[in-house]
């Protein structure tokens, strides 16, 4: 049975606001699964790049792919250490002075070594996994990919065993001096849902959208309805 706290390091020891800090293992999870890109940062030829891309978890692994000619791949592979973060925004805090506005959000940071998928059963999971992130509910009315297809993309994964959750929620947090100021203050929660659906001209007329298409959303943490906390003094 899986711990249900990932292990501390240092790295992922917050200093700074270290009550923002979540190490429980559902809840890194949870917001994993709420996202569609992450970014990986890696070394490549003796600099830094970080270069934003999809990706699956399947349990305490996250599973990116790409063509089998893609730099970004190659270059993961050969790093000793990879780095991937995810952040999700739930609300925008509207204080009363400037100085009190910030996002609400749920970010995960993770650091590994990137190990590459050669089974293809694995990597067929790692698609599926890919495919409900994406959109709950696609996986079961498209064709999966062949094994063709397979073995034209590299898959790789990356273990969840240092990894830290950074979680802002709650309302404002107001100095009691602009508390008498005429400006409306409050959380602005922002959800995702669909705008417009495009039909591809090649797809027929008579088949309508789903509901998982047409009803989609995904809506803010609920955390953005409990009172804030408020940030701990940094020593000047």
């Amino acid at each position: 049975m899986a711990n249900l706290e990932i292990p501390r390091t240092p790295r992922t020891t917050l200093k700074r606001y270290p009550h923002l800090a979540v190490y429980d293992r559902a809840m890194v999870h949870a917001i994993l699964d709420d996202g569609y890109m992450c970014t990986v940062a890696f070394i490549h030829e003796g600099s830094p790049r970080a270069l934003p891309t999809g990706y699956g978890r399947i349990d305490d692994f996250i599973y990116i792919h790409g063509s089998n000619a893609s730099t970004m791949l190659a270059a993961v592979l050969g790093s000793p250490e990879v780095c991937i973060s995810v952040a999700h925004i739930d609300g925008l805090v509207l204080g009363r002075s400037l100085f009190a506005h910030t996002p609400n959000f749920r970010s995960v940071v993770i650091y590994g070594r990137a190990e590459r998928v050669t089974d293809l059963d694995e990597k067929r999971a790692s698609f599926q996994a890919y495919a409900e992130g994406f959109l709950p509910s696609r996986f079961a009315e498209v064709r999966p990919p062949s094994e063709k297809e397979l073995n034209g993309v590299t898959v790789l994964r990356v273990p969840l065993q240092e990894a830290v959750a950074k979680v802002r929620s709650g309302s404002v947090f107001d100095s009691n001096d602009d508390l008498e100021r005429d400006c409306w203050s409050g959380v602005m929660l922002i959800k995702q849902t669909v705008s417009e659906l495009i039909r591809d001209p090649k797809c027929r007329s008579d088949i309508s959208p789903p509901p998982y298409i047409k009803d989609f959303q995904r809506l803010p943490s609920k955390g953005n309805l409990v009172p804030a906390v408020p940030a701990l003094r940094q020593p000047t």
